[in-house]
């Protein structure tokens, strides 16, 4: 069960990595290169987490994925590990064999200047989402994903992740702050939170490679397979 954290609280994320993979090939390179469940991105608006692992099975980052569009996805990474992500995408996303592109028409862009990243959570932050919405005329200009559990960078539900575009961040911001009673909080304040709830996991964060298997992210593998890293774990 969740510890509930009394409050309110609002941190920017806009410091993490959110690409953009769209295109007719989107769905099998997600597939391809992420470790997390697939069932959840089956629908638009579905969220799921997992790893981006090297082909030996060495961890590259936690991601959260979200399916924007029939053919298109966010993906969203730890700051730490935006620019080795993409790479690491990048060079996937190219990959060609005698038929041609590997994955077909699939398109990876950098978002992470376009779109602000806001994590809100707390025993009373459904209030102040609600009133964001209100004042948004009852839809907010933001793709949104609510947590109704603690989960891999969200030390406590209720708590929703938005996804921003940065002309709208601004005043987003402005109206939140009109409430004495929201917390603002800073990126090192939650990744102590995270700590506390056993919802963060310091070697990804290291310089050397991580093991998933080793460092407790078993649970972001599905058994299935199918992705970059499964064979090599499966020896």
């Amino acid at each position: 069960m969740d510890t509930a954290i009394e409050g309110s609280y609002v941190c920017d994320l806009s410091g993490c990595g959110v690409f953009r993979i769209s295109g007719s090939g989107a769905a099998r390179f997600v597939s391809t290169m992420f470790s997390g469940a697939l069932e959840p991105l089956a629908s638009l608006g579905g969220f799921s987490q997992g790893l981006l692992l090297t082909g030996q099975a060495e961890a590259i980052d936690l991601v959260d994925v979200m399916r924007t569009g029939d053919d298109e996805y966010l993906m969203m990474t730890s700051p730490d590990n935006g620019q080795e992500a993409f790479e690491w995408l990048s060079a996937h996303s190219e990959l060609t064999d005698d038929d041609g592109p590997v994955f077909g028409d699939v398109s990876l862009e950098d978002d992470s200047e376009k779109m602000a990243v806001l994590l809100m959570y707390g025993s009373t932050i459904s209030r102040n989402f609600e009133q964001l919405t209100e004042a948004a005329g009852g839809a907010l200009p933001a793709l949104v994903h609510e947590f109704d559990a603690a989960c891999y960078g969200v030390p406590a539900a209720p708590a929703y992740l938005l996804f921003v575009p940065r002309a709208f961040a601004a005043q987003m911001g402005e109206f939140l702050l009109q409430d004495p009673e929201l917390n603002v909080e800073y990126p090192e304040e939650l990744e102590r939170r995270l700590d506390e709830a056993g919802q963060h996991c310091a070697a990804l964060h290291d310089a050397a490679y991580a093991n998933p298997l080793e460092c407790g992210l078993g649970a972001y593998l599905r058994p299935e397979g199918g992705f970059v890293g499964a064979a090599a774990l499966a020896r």
